[in-house]
């Protein structure tokens, strides 16, 4: 009785949608569900809350009730349009906060700031957070360490990220330490105490 009533069933499955709200961040991304969206310099400022609302398959940013931006969700961490960041690109490797991390770097010394100068190029946007990273590292160690690391990465021309750097100056460490070679038994026969050699 009730089947001549039913109506077909949409072409496209019903998904549901999830929104959160999020902050956009000095390299003019969004961070979603564990993944980061760019946004378009124009539509909105550095620290702007917008609104996310995330299917499986799209990510589309709201700014003051406007679509603003639409992004395909892949298998990628980082969804890029290469549109949506200021024409002066490479400009802004020398003012903001680009220009503040390789300062700090300089602080360092001239390696050090080299290799931030070299993690920001050629886009200062897309790598500030790995630029970030490895500056955040010169709270952890030595600053000879740190200048010893980063001359050695640019001259093997190693890819500089966080990870890799941190993993170096590791290494670099523990290289530095000195190994304590461990004593056979025949070594510990001759082991004595410190009171066998005072004069009784």
């Amino acid at each position: 009785m009730e089947k001549p009533a039913l109506k077909p069933l949409p072409p496209e499955p019903f998904e549901i949608a999830q929104w959160k709200q999020a902050t956009v961040h000095p390299d003019h991304y969004i961070q979603f569900n564990k993944k980061t969206f760019s946004v378009p310099d124009h539509a909105c400022t550095i620290g702007t809350k917008v609104w996310a609302r995330g299917t499986h398959k799209l990510v589309q940013i709201y700014y003051q009730h406007k679509l603003i931006k639409q992004h395909v969700v892949t298998a990628c961490f980082r969804h890029t349009d290469l549109s949506d960041f200021p024409e002066n690109v490479k400009a802004a490797l020398d003012q903001g906060l680009p220009l503040h991390l390789q300062n700090k770097a300089q602080q360092i010394g001239v390696n050090f700031r080299q290799l931030v100068r070299q993690t920001l190029q050629p886009h200062a946007f897309i790598n500030l957070r790995k630029a970030q990273g490895i500056v955040s590292l010169a709270q952890q160690y030595p600053a000879k360490l740190l200048e010893q690391a980063a001359g050695f990465m640019l001259q093997q021309k190693i890819k500089a990220t966080p990870k890799n750097f941190k993993r170096l100056l590791e290494t670099l460490l523990q290289e530095k330490q000195p190994q304590q070679l461990p004593l056979s038994e025949q070594t510990m026969e001759f082991m004595r105490n410190i009171n066998y050699f005072f004069n009784q």
